[in-house]
């Protein structure tokens, strides 16, 4: 789901409403801020049982998006999502869709979760996989060693829907 929100100017600039609880699928816990420098890839990651929701607030990023989700009518899609902080978007990503976030200059996101942020709900998955067709718009970006190391997208569906099975 992404989300253009209204936005309110006046002459000492403008403001628009990032979270209403009614228009979300799921209950906000936790929000985080994060910085990322010019050239960064975070991800991609994929979430067993938490939803997320991402805001740019300066600067832009592309948000590589990759469902994971067996049964859903969009499962093995692929795309990406242009986000920037003059055009406020929220964007609900739900779980079993994995997601990357490349910043071709500095940027700012806030990331809310539901649940709280838990490492035993998280998967990485390599971000150059040649199954992802995500166009990253760089060629050698900055990638932390853990995102780096993570499951291939082969590995990832199978691994995502064994655990998914095991809640059940």
């Amino acid at each position: 789901m992404v989300d253009t929100r209204k936005t309110f100017t006046d002459e000492r600039g403008w403001l628009f409403e990032y979270f209403r609880q009614e228009q979300l699928p799921s209950v906000i816990n936790q929000v985080t801020v994060f910085h990322c420098d010019s050239n960064t890839l975070r991800g991609m990651r994929v979430h067993i049982v938490r939803h997320e929701y991402v805001v740019v607030v300066q600067g832009s990023l592309r948000l590589g998006l990759y469902d994971l989700r067996e049964g859903s009518p969009s499962f093995r899609a692929c795309g990406t999502v242009e986000l920037e902080a003059k055009v406020p978007k929220v964007v609900c990503l739900p779980a079993g869709v994995a997601h990357g976030m490349c910043f071709n200059s500095d940027g700012v996101y806030l990331n809310a979760f539901s649940p709280y942020w838990s490492g035993e709900d998280e998967m990485e998955i390599r971000y150059n996989d040649p199954s992802l067709t995500v166009d990253w718009g760089m060629s050698n970006p900055v990638v932390c060693a853990k995102d780096l190391a993570g499951y291939s997208v082969e590995e990832a569906i199978a691994e995502y829907n064994k655990r998914v099975k095991a809640l059940s």
